[in-house]
């Protein structure tokens, strides 16, 4: 970043904070979600966790990046 144009350095924790809550949704919901969704996962996977780590990962993506 440090080659852009001054309005970029300005913004670049707004910038960072995005990047980091599009992260977590993409491996919290995106990944863990679609992991834990299939019927097949759904029938082999009972019990395991598959849930709370989907649960976690899309929450701080959603709220918790907003908490810090």
């Amino acid at each position: 970043m440090s080659r852009h144009k001054g309005w970029v350095q300005k913004y670049r924790y707004p910038i960072y904070f995005f990047v980091a809550v599009a992260f977590w949704n993409a491996i919290g919901a995106g990944l863990f979600g679609f992991m834990i969704n299939p019927p097949v996962a759904l029938y082999f996977m009972q019990g395991l966790n598959t849930t709370p780590v989907h649960g976690h990962a899309a929450l701080f993506g959603v709220y918790g990046m907003l908490g810090l």
